[in-house]
C-alpha cells in the first residue's frame, strides 16, 4: 500500500486539567472569548486574568513536546484539549480511526482525574497508545493505574532507564521507552557570541520540601554568592518565567546554575512524598530539617533523579551551566557540557573562577550546543517514539499502514 501520513491523536492541557478548568474552558470555547474582548480597564483584574490564564505557559517544555508531535513529518496530528469537551467528544470519536493515541505531559500530569474518564475509552482504540507522564514522582499510583486500565502499550519515561525499569516494573505488557526532555531549537536559539550583561542568572520555581532534599536552593545560592565574591554580574530570583521571556533571559546570561530534577525517594504509589506534601500543606512554616527527619532519615526509595528541559534550554542560547554534580540521563557529561559542582559545594568558587574563563565558557558552549542541535531535539525525541510505536514508520515521510 502506497506510503500515507499516520493519523495521531493527541491529548494535552493548556492547564492543570480538572472539572473548573473543564467549565472555564467550555465557556471560552462556546463564546469564543479572549481577552482582548474584554473593556481595558477590566484586564488587570484578578479574576479576569485567573479566567484566561494557561497555568502551562510557564512549562516551556508542555508547548515544546506538542508542537514536536504536530510539526512530525510522518504525522498528521489532530489535538485534543482534554479541558475542551467538545474536542474530547470530537476525539473519542477519532479513536477508532487513528493509527496513533498519545497523551501528553500536560494531560497526564498534574491531575488524572479527566484522562482517567477518557482513559476507559481508549480501549477500543485501533493504534496503539502511548503514555508521557509529567512529574514521575507525584501520583504515580494513579498514573500506573491509568496506564493499566488504558492498555498504555508504551509509556515514555523522563527517568533514567534503570529507575524507570523499577517504577514501572508492575506493568510487564507495557514497554517503556527513554524519552527525556530535549531541545527546542526554534525557540532557544544562541545569544550574544561577545558578554553578556549577566554573568549568573537564574529564574525558576524552588523545589518544594515535599520533593525529599534541598539540592538545587542551595546550589543556586552558594553559587550566586561565589559569583558576587567573584566580582560578576548576578540576576537570581526564585520566579518562573513564561517561554518567550525565558528564553529572552537565558539568551542575555553567560552562565546559569541548576542541578537534576525529580526525587531521591521515587516509589510507584508515592505514598511517602504524598505523607510529606501534606504536612507541608498542614505546616507551610515547616524547615527543611524538620521535614527531612520525620519522612526522609533513612529512607531507602528509588533513585528518580533526572535530567530535565531546563539543562537543554541553556545548551541552545550557548549559556555555560554550572551544575550540580550528577549523571543527568547520562546524557550530559561534565566539563564537556557544563561545569560540575560537588554535592557538598565545596569547590563553588572554582566553578566561578571557570564560568568567569572566556575560553573555558566558549568551549564548552559550543560543544554543548552542536551535541545537542544534533540529537537531542524535540523532533528527534518524537520520531525516536514513533518509530517504536509505528515499525511502519518510513524514513521518506509516510506510514506504511493498515
Amino acid at each position: 500500500m502506497q506510503a500515507s501520513l499516520a493519523r495521531a491523536l493527541v491529548f494535552y492541557a493548556r492547564s492543570v486539567p480538572g472539572w473548573r478548568q473543564l467549565a472555564v474552558e467550555t465557556v471560552r470555547h462556546v463564546t469564543g472569548l479572549r481577552l482582548d474582548h474584554v473593556p481595558a480597564g477590566w484586564r488587570d483584574a484578578r479574576w479576569v486574568r485567573r479566567f484566561f490564564k494557561d497555568t502551562y505557559q510557564s512549562l516551556s517544555y508542555v508547548e515544546d513536546w506538542r508542537e514536536a508531535f504536530a510539526r512530525h513529518p510522518r504525522l498528521r496530528v489532530s489535538p485534543c484539549n482534554i479541558n475542551n469537551p467538545v474536542e474530547i467528544v470530537r476525539a473519542l470519536r477519532a479513536l477508532k480511526e487513528a493509527d496513533l493515541v498519545v497523551a501528553l505531559h500536560s494531560a497526564v500530569g498534574d491531575h488524572l482525574g479527566v484522562m482517567r474518564r477518557i482513559g476507559r475509552f481508549l480501549q477500543g482504540r485501533r493504534g496503539p497508545a502511548i503514555a508521557l507522564f509529567g512529574n514521575e514522582y507525584n501520583l504515580m499510583d494513579e498514573k500506573i493505574d491509568f496506564a493499566r486500565r488504558a492498555g498504555v502499550d508504551f509509556i515514555g519515561s523522563q527517568l533514567p532507564p534503570a529507575a524507570a525499569a523499577q517504577l514501572y516494573a508492575g506493568l510487564p505488557r507495557v514497554r517503556v521507552l527513554h524519552a527525556p526532555a530535549a531541545l527546542n531549537p526554534d525557540v532557544y536559539r544562541p545569544g550574544p557570541s561577545g558578554p553578556r550583561p549577566v554573568d549568573l542568572g537564574f529564574r525558576g520555581q524552588a523545589y518544594p520540601l515535599f520533593v525529599g532534599d534541598v539540592e538545587r536552593t542551595d546550589a543556586v545560592n552558594a553559587l550566586s554568592d561565589a559569583a558576587r565574591r567573584a566580582g560578576l554580574a548576578v540576576d537570581v530570583r526564585f520566579a518562573p518565567l513564561e517561554r518567550g521571556g525565558w528564553s529572552d533571559f537565558l539568551a542575555g546570561c553567560a552562565g546559569i546554575p541548576g542541578a537534576e530534577s525529580g526525587t531521591y525517594f521515587l516509589e510507584p504509589d508515592s505514598k511517602l512524598l504524598a505523607r510529606a506534601q501534606a504536612y507541608c500543606r498542614r505546616r507551610p512554616a515547616a524547615t527543611w530539617p524538620e521535614v527531612r527527619e520525620r519522612f526522609f532519615t533513612g529512607a531507602r526509595k528509588i533513585n528518580g533523579k533526572a535530567i530535565s528541559s531546563r539543562h537543554f534550554e541553556p545548551l541552545g542560547t550557548k549559556t555555560c551551566q554550572v551544575l550540580l554534580e550528577g549523571e543527568y540521563n547520562g546524557i550530559l557529561k561534565p566539563m564537556e557540557h557544563y561545569i560540575p559542582v560537588r554535592k557538598d559545594l565545596s569547590n563553588v568558587d572554582e566553578a566561578v573562577a571557570l564560568l568567569a574563563d572566556p575560553a573555558v565558557r566558549a568551549r564548552i558552549t559550543e560543544t554543548a550546543h552542536a551535541f545537542a542541535r544534533a540529537g537531542h531535539t524535540y523532533l528527534k525525541r518524537v520520531d525516536d517514539l514513533v518509530r517504536a510505536a509505528l515499525p511502519g514508520a518510513e524514513a521518506g515521510g509516510g506510514f506504511a499502514g493498515q
